[in-house]
């Protein structure tokens, strides 16, 4: 009877035994095809990925190059630049030269010269957004403008009416016609004033929509606005658009400012302490075209 039952409780661990070898191996067997099964997704995705640079490293003629680039220039036309790269302390002072065929036929001065001749004395790079109306009404002072190497001059549309609305109360321009000759109109007289063929465009008020940027590019031109606002226009100090201006620039930034005149009275007194202020932090000024466009050599 003893040796009966030893005998069955011999064949029962041998029993459990052989059951946990199966199962050990089916476990090993399932481990091994789930590896080998994510081995092959990984090699399948590898060959993918690499067909697909491969498809990228070709000609210039690849249809898929050809793509990406496309897609990135679809990207730049659909929105506005506000800012420069961050990665180098330059800064482009930014002035909107703001007029309409109304404002040109009142007995006022739409600029403040002593802004100009700061700029000049200080020789502080900057770049004017000039409306078609200021350039053919400023001839002469559009001419200096241009021929100081300090300076860039811009397109801001023909007169100083909106795009979209709301927008500070400005006129609005109601079709798209009336719009796409506000663009070219400003472009003719422009260059007829200095000479010189614009490649960038300010919307009056920086207010626009985005199919807005439609007749800008196709002009040829590219949408510039701002990310530091200075407040100088209806300011009733200097010392607040020195505040906000010194406050909120940092490399890279676009400050927008007025070229003076009754619309923008404290601007030149401001100019006076940003200036030094600005330098004092380490920002060295610049052009729009040399502040989008840096050298390769770092500063």
């Amino acid at each position: 009877m003893y040796e009966s039952n030893l005998k069955s409780n011999q064949d029962q661990f041998w029993l459990n035994v052989g059951i946990m070898i199966l199962i050990a191996g089916l476990f090993v067997a399932g481990l091994y095809y789930y590896q080998e099964k994510q081995i092959t997704k990984v090699r399948n995705e590898l060959k993918t990925l690499k067909a697909e640079l491969a498809t990228l490293t070709v000609s210039g003629n690849s249809s898929t190059l050809n793509t990406s680039i496309n897609n990135q220039k679809k990207v730049n036309q659909e929105k506005a630049i506000t800012s420069g790269p961050r990665n180098l302390p330059r800064i482009a002072l930014t002035f909107d030269a703001d007029m309409t065929t109304g404002m040109k036929n009142q007995n006022t001065r739409w600029y403040d010269p002593e802004i100009i001749e700061l700029l000049e004395e200080k020789q502080i790079p900057a770049t004017f957004f000039l409306t078609g109306v200021w350039a053919e009404t400023y001839p002469e002072v559009t001419k200096r403008l241009t021929k100081n190497n300090l300076f860039q001059i811009e397109n801001h549309s023909y007169q100083a009416k909106a795009f979209s609305q709301p927008c500070y109360g400005l006129t609005p321009l109601s079709t798209e016609q009336e719009k796409i000759e506000a663009v070219e109109k400003a472009q003719q007289a422009i260059k007829e004033a200095t000479g010189e063929t614009q490649s960038y465009f300010r919307f009056p008020g920086g207010c626009y929509q985005k199919q807005d940027l439609k007749p800008v590019n196709n002009a040829g031109l590219k949408a510039v606005q701002w990310d530091v606002v200075s407040g100088d226009a209806f300011a009733d100090s200097a010392s607040s658009i020195v505040n906000k201006t010194v406050s909120n620039t940092q490399n890279g930034s676009i400050v927008v400012l007025h070229l003076g005149g009754p619309n923008a009275p404290h601007t030149a007194q401001a100019l006076k302490q940003i200036i030094p202020q600005l330098k004092s932090k380490g920002f060295r000024f610049a052009t729009l075209h040399t502040l989008l466009n840096p050298p390769s050599v770092s500063e």
